[in-house]
């Protein structure tokens, strides 16, 4: 039996970490920036996605102040999506973060905001590693909006068609 054959399956044993960072340039428009992961489409390596911390620049925070301000930032596996503040239910989306402005500051935001998965079965989500998009949209911004994230996950090898179905997942459900 191949050495890959015999891994299928298995869990990575260590915790790996991935960083990204995205800039909308222009105010109120929607930009992704691909997150680089070692791993090729068809090599049959998923990852569980254990959590996500999300760190919104100060300035990108600053923005937020108005009542009609809002900051959403998403993580997904296209950059193709028109939406990210309401197409949560979108197949590509993996997970989503908004923040509406108030009108006055009440309360600090603390970073990282953190979005964790170690409660699901499993303990996290499982994800295709490549492709991997961060987006940034605001509301209401006068200029430029940034974020970065990190991303902590374990990776695990797949069977071909355990992958296949991983792969459709990201697909609408009418496509065969």
């Amino acid at each position: 039996m191949s050495d890959v054959a015999s891994r299928k399956g298995k869990k990575d044993q260590y915790a790996n970490i991935a960083f990204g960072s995205v800039t909308a340039s222009a105010a109120n428009t929607l930009t992704y920036s691909q997150i680089q992961l070692a791993v090729g489409i068809f090599q049959g390596l998923a990852m569980i996605l254990h959590r996500i911390l999300w760190y919104p620049w100060n300035g990108t925070l600053r923005e937020n102040v108005a009542a009609t301000d809002q900051l959403s930032l998403a993580l997904t596996t296209s950059n193709r999506l028109t939406s990210i503040g309401e197409n949560v239910n979108d197949p590509a989306m993996i997970q989503s973060i908004h923040m509406i402005g108030i009108g006055v500051a009440i309360a600090s935001v603390l970073l990282p905001i953190i979005s964790d998965f170690t409660m699901l079965p499993g303990g996290g989500k499982l994800v295709s590693p490549n492709p991997l998009y961060l987006g940034i949209t605001s509301a209401g911004a006068v200029g430029a909006v940034s974020s970065a994230c990190k991303l902590e996950f374990t990776f695990v090898e797949l069977s071909d068609r355990d992958y296949l179905e991983l792969i459709q997942t990201t697909f609408p459900a009418n496509i065969l």
